[in-house]
């Protein structure tokens, strides 16, 4: 039964991540979703053929049919990380679950969706420098949901600290924006922020939002040391905040512990 569901997340995901391609392309021409879908530079519609996730894009050897254009490699590496993301979170959900029942396919459901939006957030943010509003919204909802739980189980004290936590941290990410005028730190970042630090609540949060600066930091120093940028480029922090709240979820315990920073929490 895992495997059945492993391989049917993985197939999901290809279909889901060919739809996401379209939502973050899309969403930076301000083009409607509805409507089939085109070629980027000739227009022209796309038949079935041409829209089979990774293996199209293989078959057309990255290139449009009809004008020759270069096709960009983004179509089929969100369709794998899309496909990979969605059979790993399906495998650490059900791995120790022999049927899941109702509630838990429900928390699958915003398991999924909070991945889904997150490499929305990663992918635009990446390769555009903007952070759509829709997608952090629909992050916000499980951290929404996971504080009102937690509010309704341990009382008003624990959901407490992880909002005032997570206004913090956002509202220190948004001081960055204000005050660099938007050169240092985006706005998107401080509302994303908010988001990943109410999921993974306190004091993970804290963890993440070091994880994110240490990656955020090695990274920029890779592309000075590469020259592929310099001091005045913009790098993108919403895969960083991302990546650093995954790696928090995981091993934010172990680094408080480590670091004696759990005796001060």
């Amino acid at each position: 039964m895992l495997e059945l569901a492993i391989s049917f997340a993985a197939i999901l995901g290809l279909i889901v991540g060919s739809f996401l391609n379209v939502v973050i392309l899309r969403g930076q021409t301000q083009e409607k979703l509805k409507g089939r879908s085109h070629c980027p530079f000739c227009k022209t519609k796309l038949s079935a053929q041409e829209l089979i996730p990774i293996f199209s894009f293989l078959w057309q050897k990255g290139r449009c049919l009809h004008c020759d254009r270069k096709i960009s490699w983004q179509y089929p590496l969100v369709e794998g990380l899309t496909a990979i993301v969605y059979a790993v979170a399906v495998w650490f959900f059900l791995k120790s679950r022999f049927w899941p029942d109702f509630y838990d396919l429900i928390f699958l459901l915003l398991l999924l969706s909070g991945l889904t939006a997150a490499i929305i957030i990663a992918v635009s943010d990446f390769r555009f420098k903007t952070i759509p509003d829709g997608a952090v919204l629909t992050l916000l909802m499980p951290g929404l949901l996971v504080t009102l739980a937690k509010w309704y189980s341990h009382g008003f004290w624990l959901a407490g600290k992880d909002l005032i936590t997570s206004a913090a941290l956002a509202l220190f990410l948004a001081s960055i924006w204000f005050l660099s005028s938007g050169r240092l730190m985006g706005l998107g970042d401080a509302k994303l922020i908010f988001a990943t630090s109410l999921i993974l609540g306190f004091p993970a949060s804290l963890s993440a939002f070091l994880f994110s600066f240490w990656l955020g930091g090695a990274a920029g120093l890779v592309f000075l040391l590469s020259r592929t940028h310099s001091l005045r480029s913009q790098i993108p922090f919403g895969p960083f905040i991302l990546l650093g709240s995954a790696l928090a979820y995981f091993f934010s315990q172990p680094f408080l512990s480590l670091t004696g920073l759990s005796q001060l929490l």
